[in-house]
């Protein structure tokens, strides 16, 4: 969910309107898009598990909520939350909820410490969590900030934490939501920067023992996922990399490998 407020825009406008009327000539305001400074998008994995005293959610419904809180801290809109192995079937609380979390993260160019990721434009921009900011965040949800705060938020770039949050257990009422910080995000209105991408790997595979296309389906599969562990490099999302020539070689080599161990005739 994205968050948008229209009040500074209004307020801009109407102090646009008076101006002109008065007949005063007005400089262009410069847009996100060219305040913004080149970044790296960098991938995250993290499983999340709640544990907390006052609230217990269903892993549907703290996926959901943290996929909210994901995309609002500044993480790209694709970020995904997806329900754990949870003991609770669809919609029933669960104790120890959990979640499977994948997301981007923009790092300036001059902090990144991997440079292989995909290039972006982000600016700093202000957050605050709130209760109904984002609209979904209640009384109740006063421990998940605390864990998101503790665990998440380190993985996103930030800076200038003001945390007020204050969480009484085993009950919702005297709770306080208030954390406040930067978070250098996309730029609104940044044009996509695609990473160069080069050719796929082609690499044919001809049956010598007459094995079905079902058996051959599976056998280029398995061989597939057996080299790009090997090798590092992803046959679907051929991105130059730096490294990239060197990775597909070793991914071609150790498929062929693999094919050719199962009874193909590759070239």
């Amino acid at each position: 969910m994205k968050i948008v407020s229209n009040v500074a825009a209004l307020m801009a406008c109407a102090l646009c309107g008076t101006l002109i009327a008065e007949g005063t000539a007005l400089a262009a305001e410069p847009t996100s898009a060219a305040m913004a400074t080149p970044g790296i998008w960098q991938k995250h994995r993290y499983t999340f598990v709640f544990m907390g005293f006052t609230s217990t959610y269903s892993c549907d419904g703290l996926a959901d909520q943290l996929e909210r809180l994901l995309i609002v801290a500044g993480a790209r809109a694709d970020a995904q939350s997806r329900p754990g192995a949870c003991a609770s079937t669809y919609g029933r609380p669960d104790k120890f909820a959990r979640a499977e979390l994948t997301f981007h993260t923009l790092v300036p160019v001059a902090d990144a410490k991997v440079t292989d990721g995909e290039p972006g434009l982000g600016i700093w921009r202000p957050v605050e969590l709130r209760i109904s900011s984002p609209r979904e965040l209640l009384n109740g949800d006063c421990e998940l900030i605390e864990q998101f705060r503790n665990n998440v938020l380190p993985l996103l770039t930030t800076r200038n934490i003001d945390d007020h949050t204050t969480c009484v257990p085993h009950q919702e009422s005297g709770s306080v939501i208030d954390l406040k910080f930067e978070t250098f995000a996309a730029a609104p209105g940044a044009p996509a920067l695609a990473p160069p991408v080069m050719p796929a790997p082609t690499v044919f595979a001809y049956p010598k023992q007459g094995q079905s296309k079902e058996q051959q389906a599976k056998d280029r599969s398995e061989c597939n996922a057996a080299a790009a562990s090997q090798s590092g490099f992803d046959p679907a999302q051929p991105v130059a990399t730096p490294d990239a020539a060197s990775r597909r070689a070793t991914y071609e080599g150790a498929l062929e490998s693999c094919l050719g161990a199962r009874g193909y005739s590759v070239k």
